[in-house]
């Protein structure tokens, strides 16, 4: 059996804080096991968040000037962790924060933080840019993180509850799944199905800006179904296009925030209805798999979210699927944790990406590597 251990880092698409995760991974033949060590989210500062978020708006320069600033801060933010943890990675993989994601329009996927800047604050090999290759391969780029579930967890379905909400499904045997893409019948799917904590938190701004979030889904609980705004919802061309498919947060700055504006002063009803709506497009998919009598897990910052939680539980009892809850660890750095994994498979130069998921040609080994100073094994003999 081989054993590694290293850190993930992610910054999810609701831009509150930095993933960081170390872990122990275990290759034993073809299959893995891991666990994480240590794991917590760094938060950002309201002025690191608001550069974040209005990332999409610079200029060129200025747009080359973050990309700089936050490889230092994500490199300032690990060295920290890594010294308050006294660790000794092996490998360190950062996936960036995601600031334009136009695979099909413009041929593109581009995250920020420099790895060439970061590795400055490591002594360890760093992989980034781990969606490129599979951009340029004709896929999606995304989702990234159902090659880990599949290697790593025993659950057959996932719901990723994160900025954007996330949905994989691997058929187990004798199931009558009946699992497709564009291409035609697959043992597994997994894409992007709707905006999630991005929407719900830019809502809870419009009446707290004070607020980072919905706690527990409180105030989200008080709303009412708006009917007219759920159709329009239910309604967006997006959710009926088969897989391979993923979503930025231009979906939600072009197709989904025009609908929500006439709302403003219904800032709970809102929320309401847009929990509402995501539990409406997970059932909507499942069912249209076949997909029953199972159970699935649930994981990301929505899974704290108590009246999200209630409306998927409501919608799924149709089905009689059980939604389920790892431990809080898995819940809060699943994808940091994968991260780490794809990092450390680039790195043995095994495929970092599930073709059928993002529509790519081939299963690319993606990853762009950066050396610290001192490094002086050599990567060809």
């Amino acid at each position: 059996m081989k054993e590694y251990e290293g850190l993930g880092l992610m910054s999810g698409t609701s831009g509150d804080g930095l993933d960081v995760c170390y872990a122990r991974y275990r290759q034993q033949g073809d299959a893995w096991q891991g666990e994480i060590l240590e794991a917590e989210t760094l938060p950002y500062t309201d002025d690191w968040h608001h550069r974040l978020m209005t990332a999409p708006q610079l200029g060129g320069e200025a747009l080359a000037k973050l990309h700089t600033d936050y490889g230092h801060l994500q490199g300032l933010l690990l060295r920290q962790f890594v010294v308050r943890h006294r660790l000794k990675p092996q490998w360190a993989c950062a996936h960036g924060h995601t600031v334009f994601h136009q695979p099909k329009a413009q041929h593109f996927s581009l995250q920020i933080g420099d790895g060439e800047t970061l590795v400055t604050y490591l002594d360890c090999p760093l992989v980034t840019n781990l969606r490129a290759r599979d951009v340029a391969q004709g896929g999606e780029g995304a989702p990234l993180v159902p090659l880990g579930e599949q290697l790593l967890f025993e659950h057959a379905l996932f719901l990723n509850l994160g900025g954007i909400a996330n949905l994989s499904a691997f058929a187990p045997q004798g199931a009558g799944w009946q699992l497709f893409t564009q291409k035609g019948p697959k043992p597994y799917v997994a894409y992007d199905l709707a905006p999630c904590n991005m929407v719900l938190n830019e809502v809870l701004h419009w009446a707290r800006p004070d607020l980072p979030f919905d706690e527990g889904g409180q105030l989200a609980a008080q709303g009412q179904l708006l009917p007219l705004l759920y159709e329009q919802l239910e309604r967006l061309p997006f959710y009926y296009l088969p897989p391979p498919r993923s979503l930025g947060r231009e979906f939600m700055l072009a197709e989904v925030l025009p609908l929500l504006e006439p709302y403003r002063a219904q800032v709970a009803d809102v929320l309401h209805t847009w929990c509402q709506h995501v539990a409406s497009r997970l059932v909507a998919e499942l069912d249209r798999y076949g997909i029953h009598d199972s159970s699935i897990l649930l994981t990301g910052g929505g899974a704290h979210h108590s009246f999200l939680l209630q409306c998927l539980a409501q919608r799924l009892a149709a089905l009689r699927i059980t939604p389920s809850l790892p431990s809080p660890r898995i819940i809060d750095f699943k994808e940091a944790y994968i991260f780490g994994f794809l990092g450390l498979r680039a790195l043995l130069r095994q495929p970092t990406v599930l073709p059928a998921v993002t529509g790519a040609r081939v299963a690319v080994c993606s990853g762009s590597i950066h050396l610290p100073e001192h490094w002086a094994t050599p990567l060809l003999g």
